[in-house]
């Protein structure tokens, strides 16, 4: 190569940060080949070299060019680290013992270092809670997590309670503004049964200024579980916090609304289509079918059509936005008694508890199922929200709910039958249609429908792929020339409902 020892070195650790080992290896090999290469350049090189062997499981190799590691260099816990794992793999447990802590010695703050200390010292609890204290003393600015992992331990033990309380009083005298902190002290206080204060350590790490990253949506439902525990009820931060929103004003003086839940993550639905009046566009920040925080969700949207005066609200979603749709439309409306409201559900699930065979395997409905075996508040939001049949009961005449849906679509077919003996709801089958993007014959015509119909059926993954009808084939020429299609119109059907 050409280019300086110090442009090789980066172009190779940016390769090892992509993955590409062995193209960094190469890399590697040549700053140590060249005669005159500085020596702490070669000695960088080897040990990243090393780094790319232990990622591609070649414990010996990484062990022997890791035998030379600078405790005072800046990476240096993660070369025993990585070191330490590789001895732990070939059963040096010992070896990998010593590794590891020195890398935590080096890193208090890493979770990494921590965890993979403790599992190596399972079977030495004394040793294990000795050498963290070593450290958290000695290095009191830089070991939260070791102070609070060892007030979890004492917390275990009645005759130990008091150490456990000591040791977060002295991590949070350092540490008290630090959202990390502060979230280990709450997990650490809730370990022990101690919710009133958990919970207390939480509210104030909600109420704490930030800006960039938000915090993790998990924090937010400990934050309710805790609430529960400690207060009988569930607690939530701020709407806005959890949700996305983006309100676009298109009309002065408008006296109709169009609300869209969006049924992917982070991300608004039919953005570039062009909506006749103000728009309010709606996303999750996880996947939780709008069930998480869904009274203060409902007030935030209730409150903005009031604010605004608006007179009638069209809500609209797709699939899992179309679940929130429907389920906010029965909320809200009987709020605002004084605004008319309709829905225009595209494709909906329409059940998520009771447990919906249905949808079983639909992998953002596993995933939820699964998140509420972990936290408290979801579990408890989706058996109070997660229903629609059971709400029909008490609808108010100031509400319409159109169901619209492939009719060769067995799935999404089903999924309307469990509210066809509901009033107030209308069911808009799409003639021979066998696809789960019923939205898109609404908002787009010609070869943009074709293209977005045949990336459905040809490169659908995850949740398009659960709902893709296999058994169903669409001839989308023949398809596209049907007049009755042409004449679909988004804006159109929101007017006349």
């Amino acid at each position: 190569m050409n280019e300086p020892v110090d442009v090789q070195l980066d172009t190779a650790i940016e390769l090892q940060n992509k993955k590409s080992y062995q193209q960094a290896i190469t890399i590697f090999d040549g700053i140590c080949q060249q005669l005159d290469t500085p020596e702490n350049f070669v000695k960088i090189a080897t040990l990243e070299k090393s780094v790319c062997l232990h990622a591609l499981k070649q414990w010996q190799a990484a062990i022997e060019g890791l035998a030379h590691i600078d405790g005072n260099v800046q990476e240096a816990a993660k070369y025993y680290f990585c070191r330490g794992d590789c001895k732990k793999q070939i059963s040096d447990l010992s070896g990998a013992k010593l590794d590891f802590y020195t890398a935590l010695w080096g890193d208090p703050l890493n979770d990494k270092y921590l965890k993979a200390y403790a599992s190596i010292m399972s079977d030495n609890e004394a040793g294990l809670l000795a050498g963290l204290r070593q450290i958290a003393d000695l290095k009191v600015d830089k070991a939260i997590k070791i102070r609070a992992f060892l007030a979890k331990k004492s917390f275990k033990k009645e005759t130990q309670r008091v150490s456990g309380f000591v040791e977060l009083l002295d991590a949070s005298a350092v540490y008290i503004k630090d959202f990390h902190a502060l979230y280990a002290l709450a997990d650490a206080l809730r370990a022990a049964g101690e919710f009133q204060s958990a919970f207390l350590m939480m509210k104030r790490i909600m109420a704490l200024p930030r800006t960039g990253t938000p915090l993790p949506i998990a924090w937010s439902y400990k934050y309710s579980d805790i609430s529960y525990q400690a207060l009988g009820y569930f607690e939530y931060p701020n709407v806005n916090k959890y949700y996305n929103f983006k309100y676009d004003k298109k009309i002065e003086d408008a006296d109709t609304l169009i609300v869209i839940f969006s049924s992917v993550v982070n991300k608004f639905i039919v953005r570039s289509y062009d909506f006749y009046t103000d728009i309010l566009f709606v996303s999750e920040r996880q996947m939780n079918f709008y069930t998480y925080n869904f009274d203060g969700l409902c007030d935030y949207i209730g409150n903005l059509i009031d604010r605004h005066g608006y007179k009638k609200v069209k809500l609209l979603g797709s699939s899992k936005g179309s679940f929130a749709a429907i389920n906010i439309g029965l909320k809200i409306s009987s709020v605002l008694k004084s605004v008319e409201f309709a829905v225009a559900a595209f494709s909906p699930q329409t059940q998520l508890f009771p447990f919906n065979e249905n949808i079983n395997n639909l992998p953002s409905y596993v995933g939820l199922k699964k998140r509420c075996t972990e936290f408290l508040v979801l579990d408890f939001s989706v058996k109070k929200f997660g229903g629609l049949a059971d709400k029909f009961e008490k609808i108010d005449s100031n509400l319409s709910i159109h169901i619209l849906y492939g009719a060769l679509h067995r799935r999404d077919k089903a999924e309307a039958r469990k509210l066809s003996n509901m009033k107030r709801v209308f069911f808009h089958p799409v003639e021979n249609f066998p696809l789960h993007t019923t939205i898109a014959l609404y908002i787009k015509k010609g070869e943009a429908l074709a293209k977005a119909l045949q990336n459905t059926v040809l490169t659908g993954g995850g949740d398009d792929a659960f709902f893709a009808d296999q058994d169903q084939d669409l001839d989308m020429e023949k398809f596209l020339k049907e007049e009755y299609y042409q004449k679909m119109d988004l804006n159109i059907f929101l007017k006349s409902i």
